[in-house]
């Protein structure tokens, strides 16, 4: 995959994983580089580190992937939380339907892709979906301010990253980090930045191994429960949704919801139509 390509992929999982209710490992499953996203990071050895035998380490290191994707994931997470910040805060409804629009296309296309929809695939569909809920309407509790609670942040944060379904914003929201972590990167606060970062990393390192293990064994049933898991978070995403009165429809007499739908419908067709010049190509 060039260069560029994955860069601009990057951009996109960095979007997403700064948004609450969507997830970097949805968009890098839809953008079809989620295996190798896993294998990579599953790669990556730090016991020669340990031994202090860098070269070694380095080796280990898929960096015509990393580098690319991981310029893009930087900085999406850097130049966009401000403007994503600012747009959720004025236009909330649009930007939720639009993700809505895209994700949910998404995940219906990919089940039909990998076959999942047959009997055995659908079965894990339902688990995941289930989990998938129980999480989106998981209340929120508030972790301490402090370096070794940041640091667990990041864990928990990355692990649910690299996870289609679960985003790790969201996870920060149920913790109570997220306004605190995006406020750390508005600032450049180095150190913050430093101490949650080395849990993210810690989170991604040990989650992939996992990931890779799972996927060598048991490819059909994961990729159901992936797409289970982000069918089972979509209410959190819903653009009609509020904390206090829970899901609900547009108003057809409602000229923004009308527009929200119409912005749905445009996140959907952009899906369908690059899915269809991605089968061309």
């Amino acid at each position: 995959m060039k260069p560029l390509a994955l860069f601009f992929k990057g951009i996109l999982m960095g979007t997403a994983d700064i948004i609450p209710g969507i997830s970097g490992g949805t968009v890098a499953l839809i953008l079809g580089i989620y295996e190798r996203f896993i294998h990579a990071l599953a790669q990556v050895s730090l016991k020669p580190l340990l031994q202090f035998r860098v070269k070694d380490f380095l080796q280990t290191i898929d960096w015509l992937f990393f580098v690319p994707l991981g310029l893009g994931i930087i900085s999406a997470i850097f130049s966009l939380s401000h403007f994503l910040s600012w747009l959720l805060e004025n236009y909330p409804l649009y930007v939720w339907s639009l993700f809505f629009g895209l994700v949910f296309t998404s995940v219906i296309y990919l089940i039909i892709k990998y076959r999942c929809h047959q009997i055995a695939g659908a079965i894990f569909i339902a688990i995941g979906a289930v989990f998938g809920l129980l999480i989106a309407s998981s209340s929120s509790i508030q972790f301490p301010e402090n370096p070794l609670f940041l640091f667990f942040g990041g864990v928990l944060a990355s692990m649910a990253m690299i996870l289609p379904g679960i985003s790790g914003s969201y996870i920060l929201v149920l913790i109570g980090q997220y306004g605190l972590v995006l406020g750390y990167v508005k600032t450049l606060a180095f150190i913050p930045i430093l101490i949650f970062g080395s849990g993210v990393a810690t989170g991604i390192l040990f989650g992939s191994r996992i990931l890779k293990s799972l996927f060598a064994r048991y490819p059909l049933q994961i990729y159901s429960i992936l797409f289970g898991f982000i069918l089972g978070s979509l209410p959190k995403i819903w653009p009609w949704h509020s904390v206090s009165e829970g899901l609900s429809l547009p108003q057809i007499q409602s000229a923004q919801d009308i527009q929200g739908l119409l912005i749905m419908g445009i996140g959907a067709t952009f899906v369908v139509v690059s899915m269809r010049f991605a089968k061309k190509k």
